[in-house]
């Protein structure tokens, strides 16, 4: 049985959302400064900071499955 590959959003610097019509595996995680990371300093915030949070929100919430993260607003993360 093949499942469906797991979906990760990213959206932005303005907070997470549910994405509540996707039926299949997904994950939208908080990013530094925001939701539960709200509390980062924000000398700490940096793009490498960011992308390091959401490799391990990944690796935490699929460990290593492979996942989709669809291009949003024109960015995504660089390869690691």
């Amino acid at each position: 049985m093949n499942l469906p590959t797991p979906v990760v959003f990213i959206h932005g610097f303005i907070g997470t959302f549910d994405v509540p019509g996707w039926h299949g595996p997904h994950l939208a995680p908080d990013l530094l400064g925001y939701g539960a990371h709200r509390a980062a300093p924000p000398d700490g915030i940096t793009f490498a900071a960011q992308v390091e949070q959401v490799r391990q929100a990944i690796d935490a919430h699929f460990g290593g499955v492979t996942v989709d993260v669809p291009r949003l607003n024109g960015r995504v993360a660089p390869p690691g």
